[in-house]
């Protein structure tokens, strides 16, 4: 093989490099961003089914929840912390309509004030 074609095939070789790199690193940050949107959507939408449902209440909710709702509680707010981390604007939505309650020890929950009571 000649010079030239030697750096011909070495070119090649780091085009299909560049080119693996660069899709690699589209997948990552499209991947990326998509998951914390549906993240921050998920938070919010949760918050609002919950605390501001026009056709059922909190506490009719957190009965059908039953012993899991303590549960999914407590993994709405970690959801909530970790988006906080990121960016607070985006969860406003979702903490704007959060009312008060207790969690019971069965793992069920007792609202005390619905959001905007």
């Amino acid at each position: 093989m000649s010079i030239i074609s030697n750096i011909q095939n070495e070119l090649q070789g780091n085009q299909v490099e560049i080119i693996r790199a660069k899709t690699k690193a589209d997948t990552i940050r499209n991947t990326t961003v998509a998951i914390y949107e549906s993240m921050k959507e998920a938070f919010n939408q949760g918050s609002t089914m919950f605390w501001a449902s026009q056709d059922a209440t909190p506490e009719d909710i957190a009965a059908y929840l039953g012993t899991n709702a303590s549960g999914i509680f407590y993994l709405h707010a970690r959801l909530g912390e970790v988006l906080a981390l990121v960016d607070p604007s985006g969860i406003a939505e979702g903490l704007s309509v959060v009312g008060e309650y207790t969690q019971n020890g069965d793992g069920s929950i007792t609202i005390i004030q619905p959001s905007g009571e």
